[in-house]
């Protein structure tokens, strides 16, 4: 027994990555010659110590949170840009991933650190993704001039041209254009691997979307013998989303599947479930081989492309950092010469709730600048009787109606809109309670103005809510209690 306890300490000594074994009760139980050597601790100065008060400059208080919540949810957990302070001053970055152990004797280690320094992989990412960054950037400007000259060209504008001279312009103009779109995938595809992609979100109404982006495909399909069909809601399926990213998404897998179907049908179907919105795009198309699926959402991965039809290989790459970017799932399922189905869904949450969330960020913004901001809700106290006379169709194109006209009358310095089934929704970040009161004013006026057009001023109640921080409140709860806990 002692001899295999032997052996075992042997192996998890020799093991080159950072190994910590941390105990039940906290204290530091195992540490490997890797952990020795990164840190310039010896074993017999930590062991048997508590974790908490282990002497590594890193955040302790980060590792001990994540090593628990490993332990609640039993799973590992992966935690990557950890900075510390060798002996030296020299700071590096770990990537550690926490491991739960189960429990089989009281004093047994209950959560093993297994890492490794990561510094000299995060630097040439950062060095990879600025030069893409950078080339991407340069890029755009000679194309757009490029561009615009052909054009100018083309157009005859600088004296007339044969035939073949407007076809050979033509086939310039065409890869001028694929040449942007490789530009733009590799200023994507770097913004997402460097976490720098940002969403401008909105309330969208994902049917109405899908239906818009199909129109100009229907016809390109017509050519190949490929009918585009949509499954979609009326009215619903709306989801706190950037709209022009979800556009990117859908506009890539519908491309896909046009490029890989010959014949039958694409469909692109939404659903409206309990807790998030489903998509799908789905063709009759070439398939994918098994051995194939588990790299679908790699960077540049092509299958079954014919030469004339090579890209970046980076769309679906997009789509999926697109989709995790609002925490979302994307997923491919396809049988070789069968079809392709890719479903992503995005989370659904109430307005009230994002609401409350954009809020909380604002107080930890104006705790650092030491600003103030307001909010204005615009509520239909009257909705249901609305509902029953208008139907929901007529009472939510009233409302979209109210949301553009809110959004045209904003001053530059509103940060969100958002809307419900019966209130509209206003941050306005550094702007006090007398000015909010006068935008609040000017906008009532525009809503009444526009409902009495409509002949509908006397059927819609309006309630107008005002409330400002720090004037009003100085905490989350105290903010929703002036405006009624909404």
């Amino acid at each position: 027994m002692q001899k295999s306890l032997v052996q075992h300490e042997l192996l998890l000594s020799s093991i080159p990555s950072i190994l910590i074994g941390v105990a039940q009760n906290g204290v530091i139980a195992h540490w490997n010659h890797a952990a020795e050597n990164m840190f310039g601790l010896p074993a017999a100065s930590v062991l048997n110590r508590p974790f908490a008060e282990c002497p590594i400059q890193w955040n302790t208080k980060v590792i001990s949170e994540a090593m628990s919540e490993a332990r609640k949810v039993g799973s590992a957990i992966r935690l990557d840009d950890i900075v510390f302070t060798r002996p030296t001053g020299e700071k590096r970055i770990l990537g550690v991933t926490l491991i739960p152990v189960p429990q089989e004797e009281e004093d047994s280690i209950e959560c093993v650190i297994f890492g490794a320094d990561i510094t000299d992989r995060k630097r040439v990412e950062e060095l990879k993704n600025e030069f893409v960054s950078t080339v991407s950037h340069e890029l755009r400007t000679p194309l757009t001039i490029i561009k615009e000259g052909v054009s100018q060209v083309l157009e005859g504008l600088l004296g007339s041209l044969n035939e073949e001279q407007k076809h050979f312009l033509d086939i310039a103009l065409e890869n001028i254009d694929r040449l942007g779109r490789i530009v733009d995938d590799l200023l994507d595809i770097s913004k997402i691997e460097a976490g720098r992609l940002e969403l401008k979100r909105e309330m969208v109404d994902i049917g109405a979307l899908a239906k818009s982006i199909v129109i100009p495909f229907r016809s390109k399909g017509r050519l190949k013998g490929v009918e585009i069909v949509t499954d979609v809601p009326e009215y619903g399926a709306t989801v706190y989303v950037d709209e022009d990213r979800i556009i990117q998404v859908f506009t890539n897998l519908i491309d896909n599947a046009l490029k890989f179907t010959e014949r039958g049908q694409i469909e692109v179907f939404v659903r409206d479930r309990k807790n998030l919105v489903e998509c799908r795009v789905k063709d009759t198309g070439k398939g994918i081989v098994p051995g194939d699926l588990p790299k679908v959402f790699g960077k540049f991965q092509q299958f079954h492309r014919h030469s004339t039809e090579k890209g970046t290989g980076l769309g679906l790459a997009i789509c999926k950092g697109i989709v995790d970017a609002h925490q979302g799932q994307i997923a491919v399922q396809s049988k070789s010469g069968e079809g392709t189905a890719f479903t992503f869904t995005l989370p659904k949450h109430t307005s009230k709730e994002l609401f409350q969330k954009q809020v909380e960020n604002a107080l930890k913004e104006v705790a650092r600048e030491e600003s103030c901001f307001s909010f204005v809700v615009f509520e239909i106290g009257n909705i249901d009787l609305l509902l029953q006379k208008m139907g929901v169709e007529n009472s939510a194109m009233l409302f979209q109606d109210l949301e553009a006209l809110l959004k045209a009358n904003l001053p530059r310095k509103a940060q969100i809109v958002m809307r419900d089934n019966r209130a509209l929704f206003v941050l306005l970040p550094d702007i006090p309670k007398e000015q909010a009161l006068i935008v609040a004013g000017r906008i009532q006026k525009t809503f009444d103005d526009h409902l009495s057009k409509r002949k509908m001023k006397n059927k819609v109640e309006f309630a107008c809510k005002v409330v400002t921080f720090p004037q009003d409140g100085s905490t989350l709860q105290k903010l929703l209690e002036k405006l009624g806990g909404i």
